[in-house]
């Protein structure tokens, strides 16, 4: 979970509910205050003490280890002023068509989505989601398109063969993950 302490820093705070369908408590497992901007958090599918978050300028990924919550940032270079809004591991299939651990996907207000290898820490493709030309629009005009205003992208879903954007437009868009 996320909140906000009396300072207005970020709090993330690690549960564990394994107790509390049986009518046990939830424990705090680690708390952490930090400075960073946090929009989105996300548990890997593939280690339950493995996590991601992204918000203004910053993807982070976290690890529980001895009760202690700890981030490292991912280098985001050029992009580092996005603002973004939402991620999602994807998995990826290994040899035996089973689940692995995959790429994290990372979506902006500005239309950007970053692939992101979370082992090496970095930014591996990018693509931006922009709006159709106009029919009839002068070749120019469509030379300058990926310079314009991108649509905002305020949800992003992945599994091992689709991504799926919610984007500020109203729309939901699908793609095969392979060309993602």
């Amino acid at each position: 979970g996320r909140a906000r302490d009396r300072h207005g820093r970020t709090v993330v705070v690690a549960w564990s509910t394994e107790q509390a369908g049986l009518g046990g408590e939830v424990v705090v497992l680690a708390k952490v205050h930090t400075d960073f901007d946090i929009q989105a958090f996300q548990v890997a599918f593939f280690d339950e003490t493995r996590m991601a978050s992204c918000g203004r300028g910053s993807v982070r990924l976290w690890r529980l280890r001895g009760g202690v919550l700890r981030s490292c940032a991912v280098d985001l270079g050029e992009y580092c002023s996005l603002e973004l809004t939402d991620l999602a591991f994807a998995q990826a299939l290994d040899g035996h068509c089973a689940p692995s651990a995959g790429t994290l996907f990372v979506c902006s207000h500005s239309g950007h989505i970053l692939e992101i290898d979370h082992q090496r820490m970095s930014v591996q493709h990018v693509r931006r989601l922009l709006p159709a030309r106009s029919p009839g629009a002068p070749l120019a005009e469509k030379q300058n398109f990926s310079v314009g205003s991108g649509i905002a992208i305020s949800s992003l879903s992945v599994s091992t063969a689709t991504c799926a954007v919610g984007s500020e437009d109203g729309y939901l868009r699908l793609w095969p993950l392979w060309i993602v």
